[in-house]
């Protein structure tokens, strides 16, 4: 008798598919995309990018260095998000060496520009295009929240849903930053630090607090 009050509750269920962290890579590489569409139709490219196309190369390491840490950071985060959307979930210690070696190396590039320039021409490198990488870094970080939280993560189970939606959060919004970075020609340690590291920081605190309530479960 149970059994068959058990099977007349159930057999209206449709069973949910279950979350796939390779969704979670496509999701990732789609916001790319999108950013990439947005940046070059409204913003172009820098000029080092447009000579690469004619085999003409800079020496400028930053250019290809700032977008390249950026987008490892993006990365190193969503693998993190890939290892905790179960509860069981743990990040392990090569995730996080990972995960902190572009920190690491920011700050060490930052030492080596206050070594080099000094403090007050170290920060005076700030101030240029400043509105259009906040609108850029910020508000497309959280656009980009959005959809990843639309078509994946609403979908997750995490232990500590407020560290988990900040993580996920700041790692699309490094993938944003890093795309944009293919117009920015601003290279300073500090003005990545100050244009976009908050900015994706920011991105992550807001995720952060909706996460903390709408990932319950």
């Amino acid at each position: 008798m149970t059994q068959v009050v058990i099977d007349k509750l159930v057999e209206d269920l449709k069973p949910i598919p279950a979350l796939r962290s390779a969704h979670l890579w496509g999701v990732g590489a789609l916001i790319i995309a999108l950013t990439a569409i947005y940046v070059v139709s409204r913003f172009g490219v820098r000029p080092e990018y447009l000579a690469m196309m004619h085999l003409t190369f800079t020496v400028n390491e930053a250019v290809y260095g700032k977008p390249l840490l950026l987008l490892w950071a993006g990365l190193a985060c969503l693998w993190g998000v890939a290892r905790l959307y179960r509860p069981e979930g743990q990040l392990g210690g090569t995730v996080w060496a990972f995960m902190t070696a572009p920190v690491i190396l920011l700050l060490l590039n930052i030492a080596r520009q206050f070594a080099e320039m000094g403090v007050i021409e170290s920060l005076s490198r700030v101030d240029d295009y400043a509105s259009q990488c906040i609108i850029t870094n910020f508000f497309g970080g959280l656009i980009a929240f959005g959809l990843l939280w639309a078509l994946w993560l609403r979908k997750a189970a995490p232990a500590r849903p407020a560290v988990f939606g900040a993580m996920a959060a700041v790692g699309v919004a490094c993938l944003v930053a890093a795309t944009y970075a293919l117009r920015c020609d601003r290279d300073a340690p500090t003005y990545v630090l100050v244009w976009y590291v908050l900015p994706i920081l920011a991105v992550g605190g807001v995720a952060g607090l909706m996460s903390r309530r709408m990932l319950r479960w």
